[in-house]
């Protein structure tokens, strides 16, 4: 196999440009945004609630580390922890990454109104309006 097979065997995961350019503005940090990621990674591999030391593997951090960054998302209200029961009438536990992606849809309407409103005041301040 070479290694452009192995590449693209390997997979791909889609991410938002607005979270990779507003992640600071949420006020996540990088770790926490490497988190993030690798919790949409799993969840589009069906697996909404991994194992924190297999992300500790990946990123070379311990679980307890990892632990610690997801209690910061949940803190900042950047994911949720949701639970269930199964058919089996047990709980069963998961991340919800939406609540992200819906405070990133907020910033783009305020950015975009912005800047509606700045294009206005420059038309104004020429005489085009």
């Amino acid at each position: 196999m070479n290694e452009l097979t192995a590449f693209i065997e390997g997979g791909q995961l889609s991410v938002s440009r607005l979270l990779l350019q507003h992640y600071q503005t949420l006020r996540m940090s990088s770790d926490e945004l490497v988190v993030y990621l690798q919790l949409s990674d799993f969840a589009s591999q069906g697996d909404t609630f991994p194992d924190l030391a297999v992300i500790g593997e990946r990123m070379g951090l311990a679980p307890t580390q990892i632990y610690e960054l997801i209690h910061q998302l949940l803190k900042k209200k950047i994911i949720t922890l949701n639970s269930t029961v199964n058919e089996q009438g047990q709980p069963v536990d998961h991340y919800d990454l939406t609540p992200a992606l819906s405070k990133l849809s907020v910033l783009a309407v305020q950015q975009n109104q912005a800047a509606l409103n700045s294009q206005e005041t420059n038309q104004r301040q020429i005489g085009w309006i």
